[in-house]
């Protein structure tokens, strides 16, 4: 703290940048998942979005460990700029699924006019760290708190861009809203779930706004759902140009990127624009193709290379593909191995019981057992800030009501830690970490004694296949609560079994990872083919 009060406070910022930039090297969490500091990722797509090369030249030892040369990619990113047509002055910006807000930093500092900026974040760490480095740059972010995913979190809003830099091959999620109205082009489940980002871009743009969204290759190319939404984005007039980017722009993968500019759809369908800017050391390709020549194609593939492309280049990807491809999946494989490196925690269960609710409610373990107050109203609805069934199933919450005095009492709104529980339609629970929202009738909440049980084992013990058997009814099935069972070892205990748990859901996600540039390897394999590619031969050296 000595240290801060002597900054002058026209160089806190910087500082402020330094830091969060020195953690994010040593910190999983901050070591690409949810951006960084001075991301060349979000200096090229603010470059897009703004029409203003962002990118610097300067090097940096990161850049020349991912292969990548500044001064050229500088020189494309200009070249791809050439091709696109001046965009109008932006009011408000918003990205979807912010981390720690660098997209919107690198767009507030590329143009000279005041622009509004709003984020919406699922971690509220990562959110309050965003908010925090927009007020230090003088360019504050409104954050909203949510997963884009489960809901529309800034329902009736639009924006003039829409930026987004995703995680990519995500599941789609349990109780995943069907009836979405984002959801314009297809129900973005199961291997479509990519397609989420791009929907959610485009539902909240303004009539003349443009979305700049970052996706991995697969996304312009793969069939089953991802197809048929790609068909009926291009059938709209929702896309306006692909961008194939080199290799090697993120800090925390290798998998080849390619950065999708959307608007709003039209009632006829439009060219697409696409440009091969993946080499920066060779020229920057680009044509406009009709969308009736690309959906013509039986995929409607929308790989810039496969519109641009000489059988030359071609063959000169799959090879760049294939040597990438292979990086990556040492890269992911070695992620996994050390998530591996685990050990199962040194826990004698042999002598825990097992209770009920009810019986954890007679020991005091569990302090509350209720339900929630909220019914619904005439027509059956209920306000937006109230929990329901579906909150539960999905883990995500709403946002609380503004204006909380004035609705309810206090006994109406939950405590932070009040653990959430459907038992209609199979069994769900939630951990209600803030508190201060108001629950449906439908909905049971729960207050463990801190001393005797944690909120999340809580939860996650209430779910706990061996409780399946309680569930009953020829349609609806449903279980009663206080029939259901609950190991109940030592609080310890219960940290420590925790925390293996979340291990273990690490260990799923690097899997998953894994699994996606796997997939893309196959991908080049059959490229090299398509491109008549002899892989026999040696890769010729420069």
């Amino acid at each position: 703290m000595d240290a801060v009060a002597t900054l002058d406070i026209a160089n806190l910022a910087s500082a402020g940048e330094d830091v969060i930039t020195r953690l994010s090297a040593t910190q999983g969490r901050l070591s690409g998942e949810f951006g960084t500091p001075n991301s060349l990722v979000s200096e090229v797509i603010a470059s897009f979005a703004t029409r203003t090369n962002a990118t610097s030249t300067r090097m940096s030892r990161d850049d020349a460990r991912r292969g990548i040369d500044r001064a050229a990619l500088h020189a494309a990113i200009d070249a791809a700029l050439d091709h696109l047509p001046n965009s109008s002055h932006a009011r408000t910006a918003y990205d979807p699924v912010c981390g720690i807000g660098s997209t919107l930093l690198a767009i507030a500092t590329s143009i000279s006019e005041p622009v509004s900026l709003v984020g919406t974040e699922v971690d509220e760490d990562i959110a309050v760290l965003a908010q925090l480095r927009g007020y230090l740059a003088g360019h504050p972010i409104a954050m909203v708190v949510a997963d884009s995913t489960r809901c529309d979190t800034w329902p009736g809003h639009r924006a003039d861009l829409v930026v987004a830099e995703p995680p990519f091959g995500l599941r789609a999620p349990d109780g995943l809203p069907t009836l979405d109205e984002r959801w314009q082009f297809g129900i973005p489940s199961g291997l479509a779930f990519d397609t989420v980002w791009l929907q959610e871009a485009i539902h909240h743009l303004t009539d003349d706004g443009r979305a700049y969204v970052l996706q991995r290759r697969a996304v312009e190319s793969a069939g089953h759902g991802i197809g048929a939404i790609r068909r009926a984005m291009i059938a709209s007039g929702a896309i306006e140009a692909i961008v194939a980017l080199p290799a090697g722009l993120m800090s925390h993968t290798r998998i080849p990127v390619a950065l999708w500019v959307l608007r709003t759809p039209n009632a006829d369908a439009q060219p697409v624009l696409f440009i091969d800017a993946s080499r920066p050391d060779t020229e920057v390709l680009a044509r406009r193709v009709d969308a009736a020549e690309i959906l013509a194609d039986d995929d409607a593939n929308l790989m810039p290379e496969r519109w641009v492309g000489d059988s030359a280049a071609d063959a000169e990807q799959v090879r760049a593909d294939l040597a990438r491809t292979s990086d990556s999946i040492t890269e992911a494989f070695e992620t996994l191995k050390r998530r591996l490196a685990i050990t199962t925690p040194p826990l004698d269960f042999s002598t825990t019981e097992t209770m009920t609710i009810s019986e954890l409610k007679r020991a005091g373990a569990i302090a509350e057992l209720t339900r929630g107050t909220i019914r619904p109203g005439a027509g059956g609805d209920l306000p937006d800030d109230v929990i329901r069934p579906a909150h539960v199933r999905d883990g995500v919450l709403p946002r609380p009501a503004d204006d909380a005095e004035a609705i309810g009492s206090a006994r109406e709104f939950t405590r932070p830690g009040a653990v959430l529980v459907t038992t209609t339609h199979g069994l769900a629970a939630t951990v209600d970490h803030d508190g201060g929202h108001r629950v449906s009738q439908q909905v049971h909440v729960l207050y463990g004694h801190p001393d005797a049980i944690h909120p999340e084992y809580l939860a996650h013990a209430i779910v706990g296949t061996w409780n399946d058997r309680f569930l009953t009814g020829a349609g609806v099935m449903h279980a009663r609560i206080q029939d259901l069972q609950v190991p109940f070892p030592p609080i310890d205990d219960q940290f420590a079994l925790m925390t293996a748990v979340f291990e273990a859901a690490r260990i799923a996600t690097s899997a998953e990872a894994l699994r996606i540039v796997a997939l893309d390897r196959g991908r080049s394999l059959l490229g090299a083919a398509r491109h008549q590619v002899n892989l026999a031969a040696p890769t010729p050296t420069a």
